[in-house]
């Protein structure tokens, strides 16, 4: 808004009369009350690059759109009368306009416009006359430039950064005033100005630059110069006045960036009226200012690295008081400052550095205090880390420096970096778990878990997967879907081949629901769970899991056939695979006592032999193999302090009767979370207790030990 003094002035029982004015570049409309001379307000918008090159009437229907949109409150629900240059402007369309560049979007909108009920539209002649393009004095004319020969004066203005050695500041100098002449064609300078910045955007020091040659040109002097920055040549052509009539806010009312320094360069536009900035296109070979912007970029880049310099020599020439006492009294054997290790050796080189010499490693710079934090953040952050560890973080550091309590401030700081904290989960050691013992018979306990959900092979997708806990044997049977009617209809016909105890597995849809809890106690085998988002609860399963994709995986890549194909021989093979934990038998001898015949390990020519096991032998293997679970369970007794059940992580044996506390699954990061206290009911096998049901539900739970305190 340029102007609003009068706004006190609306009466809200007249009509609105809205007077736009618009130029090349943007517009301007007048506020008045119908039948008024004076001005409520007026406004002014510049165009964007897509509305400039719009036909003159399609840019006055720009103009109306916004002045309607943005006066429709003033009106006060009165009419609009709007007033402009184009005689029956409500029935101007695209075919009217020869040279329409709008698009048909646009078109659509300002039809709303022109076709709205609540405004009128009337033409005025009078809008040519002095009276009324005094408005359009903020919009400058377009800038014509003259022959190169015939300024006075051409300047070069140009820019450099570059870092300093030791430091991560940006030391920018502007090669400003690269002042000479052009004389056919060829560039003569005489006079270099120059400009040293502190830590700066290109932005900033290009419009340095650019103040700086204002400040060197000579009033009532013709003078060209030329930048190779758009953002500045055209913001002085094109936007600053605009920017200075409307207090430096751009359209949409924000403060524009630089205000101080674009307000100097606006005053001395006004007192310089004969100097003209044009564009250029920087390090080009084929262009006629090629020499001058590479004369005043040659002039940043040496003032630049001369700033570099000395403010290196000025930051190294000051070393804290304990780093010198530690070089002196390190020289003179006497008493180190605390925290300086007395078989470390310290000294200063002849570039004012502290050095500390660790035997067996070399030296190591000793930086300032205030320097080691922006040291240990570009360690911990830097592009080589990218917020490493604790140890990787002290291991970067202890590659070039050293102070005291280099280790335990690390340390500190990484411990408190937000952005850790956020990604990284806590690294606090659960407890222990305690070893699963094998049960003492076959089938005394099932584990049920799916495999799954893989590459669909014709109808199958998972595979459930059962796992004796005595003998580790095997069961598969590939399934459609995971849900509990395909479940039970494969468990029921294993039901009926082998006399299953109980049953243990997660707390999966499958096997959590109601009709798979029913049919199992209807057969009357018992049901174990483990908690929830705890696989190690149903670690035997899972551990079966891994083996059969890893072992799937081999046959398909081997043979290029599916894996449903290999399903059951894989199966197999499994079950035929000696185990450490079963004293070198396979879960296969173990369940049947007698050791699975492999034809492919017959040599060619041989005849198999018949099995030589028979009844009493294979009632010796099975007691063989009962002492020697014996055995381990009596070892892991002794190991583990069991006794007739597993100890908890905290070492205590749960009993029937204790109060105990379920813990529940919640994020990590929020820690531990536990439900009311309850009494046992009853327990089951070594790592299973029976709790009361929770609210709203009738059966029992079955709870792991490593989940309860």
């Amino acid at each position: 808004m340029l102007e609003a003094k009068h706004l006190h002035t609306r009466d809200n029982k007249t009509n609105l009369v809205i007077r736009i004015i618009a130029g090349a570049l943007g517009f301007t409309y007048v506020t008045f009350n119908e039948g008024d001379t004076v001005p409520i307000a007026y406004k002014s918008h510049l165009y964007s690059n897509a509305e400039k090159r719009f036909a003159p009437t399609e840019k006055i229907l720009t103009a109306v759109k916004m002045a309607v949109i943005k006066e429709r409150p003033l009106a006060q629900e009165k009419r609009i009368i709007v007033v402009s240059l184009v005689p029956a402007l409500e029935a101007v369309t695209k075919a009217s306009i020869p040279n329409a560049k709008a698009l048909h979007p646009r078109w659509i909108q300002w039809a709303t416009f022109l076709t709205a009920t609540d405004v009128d539209y009337v033409f005025d002649p009078r809008l040519q006359t002095q009276e009324f393009l005094q408005y359009e004095q903020e919009y400058p004319a377009p800038l014509h430039i003259l022959p190169l020969d015939s300024y006075n004066t051409i300047i070069y203005t140009d820019r450099s950064a570059q870092p300093a050695v030791g430091t991560k500041h940006q030391y920018s100098a502007t090669g400003a005033a690269m002042c000479g002449i052009m004389e056919d064609g060829v560039f003569h300078p005489h006079n270099t100005y120059t400009q040293t910045l502190g830590d700066c955007t290109a932005q900033l020091a290009e419009l340095k630059a650019l103040l700086l040659a204002l400040e060197h040109s000579e009033p009532g002097t013709q003078t060209l110069i030329v930048c190779d920055s758009y953002y500045c040549v055209q913001s002085y052509n094109e936007y600053l006045n605009h920017w200075k009539l409307n207090g430096f806010r751009d359209s949409k009312g924000n403060t524009i960036k630089h205000k101080m320094l674009w307000g100097r360069v606006a005053d001395l536009k006004d007192k310089l009226p004969s100097v003209h900035v044009v564009h250029t296109l920087g390090h080009q070979r084929v262009e006629i200012h090629v020499a001058g912007n590479t004369l005043a970029d040659e002039a940043a880049k040496a003032s630049v690295a001369t700033a570099s310099v000395a403010a290196v020599t000025r930051s190294r020439t000051r070393l804290d008081s304990e780093i010198l006492v530690a070089v002196k009294a390190s020289a003179a054997d006497k008493t180190l400052p605390k925290g300086y290790p007395t078989n470390y050796t310290y000294h200063i080189s002849a570039q004012n550095v502290a050095y500390a010499t660790i035997p067996g490693v070399g030296d190591r710079v000793i930086p300032n205090e205030d320097q080691r934090v922006e040291l240990t953040t570009a360690a911990h952050e830097g592009v080589a880390s990218a917020h490493a560890g604790i140890q990787a973080t002290i291991t970067i550091l202890q590659q070039r420096y050293w102070w005291p309590g280099l280790c335990r401030r690390t340390k500190q700081y990484v411990l408190c970096c937000d952005i850790c904290q956020q990604i990284k989960g806590s690294n606090i050691k659960r407890p222990p778990q305690t070893s699963l013992l094998v049960s003492d018979k076959p089938l005394q306990c099932v584990y049920l878990d799916h495999c799954g959900p893989l590459q669909p092979d014709g109808a199958s997708k998972y595979i459930l997967v059962a796992v004796d806990s005595c003998s580790r044997f095997l069961w598969v049977w590939p399934q459609r879907s995971a849900d509990a009617r395909t479940v039970i209809k494969d468990l029921l016909i294993f039901i009926g081949t082998y006399a299953v105890a109980a049953f243990h597995s997660d707390q999966g849809p499958a096997f959590a629901s109601k009709a798979f809890r029913d049919t199992m106690r209807t057969m009357g085998v018992e049901l174990h769970y483990s908690s929830p988002y705890h696989p190690e609860g149903n670690s035997v399963a899972e551990r079966r899991n891994r083996d059969l994709k890893q072992s799937l995986t081999a046959r398909v890549l081997g043979s290029g056939r599916s894996w449903l194909h290999h399903l059951y021989g894989v199966q197999r093979a499994l079950n035929n695979m000696p185990r450490r934990s079963l004293g070198g038998k396979s879960p296969y001898e173990v369940l049947f006592g007698i050791p699975m015949y492999v034809p492919d390990l017959d040599a060619p020519g041989m005849v198999a032999a018949e099995t030589p096991f028979d009844i009493k032998e294979r009632l010796t293997v099975l007691q063989e193999l009962q002492q020697f679970r014996d055995d381990k369970s009596s070892t892991s007794a002794a190991t583990l302090g069991i006794r007739e059940m597993a100890k908890t992580s905290t070492g205590w044996i749960p009993n029937v009767g204790d109060l105990v506390r379920e813990k529940i699954a919640v994020k990590k990061e929020f820690g531990p979370s536990y439900r009311a206290p309850v009494q046992v009911l009853g327990i089951k096998g070594t790592r299973t207790v029976i709790l009361p049901p929770l609210s709203g539900f009738k059966s029992n739970r079955f709870i792991s030990i490593d989940d309860i305190k």
